[in-house]
């Protein structure tokens, strides 16, 4: 998903395992809520061989040609929102 430039919220149901990609960079994630049992990767796209690393409820730069890429660790699917702000690149 990309959102326009500014503050913002992006949500995703997720199914348990599958990589999805949420948002395109430029953007800064501040919060992901709920936000439990997901992994994170930041990558050109959400399929080969990516470089997970756990949400500790920390934020996540995705800078421009990026995606962020979330995984659900947990045993059923469920709606997280990423919130944040989209940057303008010149």
């Amino acid at each position: 998903m990309t959102l326009p430039p500014g503050p913002g919220t992006a949500t995703a149901t997720l199914a348990p395992g599958t990589p999805t990609p949420v948002v395109t960079g430029p953007m800064v994630i501040i919060a992901i809520n709920p936000g439990g049992n997901l992994s994170l990767a930041v990558a050109a796209s959400c399929t080969g061989e990516l470089t997970w690393f756990g949400y500790s409820g920390g934020g996540v730069a995705v800078g421009a040609g990026q995606v962020l890429c979330v995984r659900n660790d947990g045993l059923r699917e469920r709606t997280h929102g990423f919130s944040g702000e989209v940057r303008s690149t010149p």
